[in-house]
């Protein structure tokens, strides 16, 4: 189906949009959405995520065969325990009760929410529910024309579970890259004990280094 479904939220105004997948808004023509700037908004993300979706290179494909992740680890009760009261105690109207109080009540739930998380890893699915996102638009920058939907970068809100399902398996693919060495060496985004700053330093002592040597420097940075 085209669309599943997507509705605006008149009591939140900063809320493009209600949905499910990523997949949803594929196939629906741009005469659907040109009646507003939230449709613009809408079909703007939505093109970049098929972007991101396109085919990658045979040689990207070979490599990651050679090092791939067979299986996920499934983790213990304790395990996720100790990544829900480690959490921050935020919250997305997708929730069905307050992060503050799922924390207060974790002995009782944590073996249900695990349950949840090992039935995905193991199956290879994620159910619909975990999928549904609030996309908000933000201006990239404060200037910028309001009515150009390009203008705007999309800030995807996830109920509180999906984070956790996130969590565990962002730390287990990290942890694989780091093994294998499949990252990228100068690479400072999405890096523990890395940042913009530690990106800056290296910047700064290879500009210092070509400089003492009497080497030309052509700098563009876009931090």
């Amino acid at each position: 189906r085209a669309l599943d479904y997507v509705s605006t939220h008149d009591h939140n105004n900063n809320t493009v949009l209600y949905c499910p997948s990523s997949y949803t808004l594929q196939g629906v023509t741009l005469s659907f959405f040109s009646a507003c700037l939230v449709g613009q908004v809408a079909l703007t993300f939505c093109l970049s995520v098929m972007q991101i979706h396109l085919p990658v290179t045979q040689d990207s494909v070979n490599k990651m065969i050679e090092t791939c992740l067979p299986e996920f680890d499934l983790p213990s009760v304790e395990d996720v325990k100790k990544l829900i009261l480690g959490a921050p105690c935020k919250m997305c109207e997708l929730d069905a009760i307050p992060t503050s109080l799922l924390k207060e009540c974790i002995h009782p739930l944590c073996p249900t929410i695990t349950a949840i998380i090992t039935n995905s890893l193991s199956t290879g699915t994620v159910s619909p529910y975990l999928k549904e996102a609030l996309l908000t638009p933000l201006l990239k920058k404060p200037q910028l024309d309001t009515e150009e939907p390009n203008n705007y970068r999309p800030v995807s809100n996830l109920n509180f579970i999906s984070k956790v399902l996130e969590r565990v398996v962002a730390s287990q693919i990290i942890a694989h890259i780091e093994k294998n060495n499949l990252g990228e060496e100068f690479q400072s985004a999405y890096r523990k004990h890395h940042s913009t700053e530690t990106a800056l330093v290296r910047v700064h002592n290879d500009i210092a280094i070509a400089l003492d040597k009497k080497q030309s420097v052509l700098l563009l940075l876009d931090l």
